[in-house]
């Protein structure tokens, strides 16, 4: 394995969640809320004040704040979904999701469609301009394993274990990019 290389592959069912089922594929809609609960997870944790100097807190470079003129409604979509808040969200920090005015939340996720939106999660998170639009494109990046399981399934559903191992992987690298440390820290290089 290289050394940007990730594996995730000890991702499995966890029993702290009920209803997880590995195997089934996930929808658009419930894609675009992980995405968004992590987001805002990430951006609550760089408001934080360090507790000692030496802790290694995550960061985001973007200092650019979410752009309500890029929101996107989505025909399909009523303001009151469950979805709803997540789909904006996204789409006012610039992820992509779906061209067009409908948005079919209830289709499951194709790996290049999660592939495009965690990309697009990571570059605000990163600071940095969308690039990569597929599965291939994130294994070249160093995102994803050359092994990985989605390069099989690029147009074609998810599941949730797949999709848990997808995102793990572009969160972790996204973090070693814009972790920040102290200077003094035992961790600096």
């Amino acid at each position: 394995m290289q050394k940007d290389e990730h594996n995730h592959s000890e991702v499995r069912q966890s029993k702290a969640v009920p209803g997880y089922q590995p195997a089934q594929s996930v929808t658009r809609y419930e894609a675009v809320v992980i995405l968004f609960e992590m987001l805002t997870h990430v951006e609550a944790s760089v408001a934080q004040p360090r507790r000692s100097k030496h802790e290694v807190l995550p960061g985001r470079k973007s200092n650019l704040a979410p752009n309500p003129s890029k929101a996107k409604n989505y025909a399909d979509v009523p303001g009151n979904h469950w979805a709803s808040k997540s789909l904006v969200g996204l789409s006012m920090r610039g992820v992509s999701l779906v061209e067009g005015t409908r948005f079919s939340g209830e289709q499951a996720v194709t790996g290049n469609e999660l592939a495009r939106w965690s990309e697009g999660f990571s570059a605000w998170i990163e600071g940095r301009p969308t690039t990569a639009k597929s599965v291939v494109e994130l294994v070249r990046a160093g995102y994803l394993p050359q092994t990985s399981p989605l390069l099989k399934k690029a147009d074609k559903a998810i599941t949730a274990q797949e999709t848990t191992q997808l995102l793990v992987g572009m969160i972790a690298r996204s973090l070693e990019k814009v972790t920040t440390m102290s200077p003094d820290s035992r961790f600096a290089k």
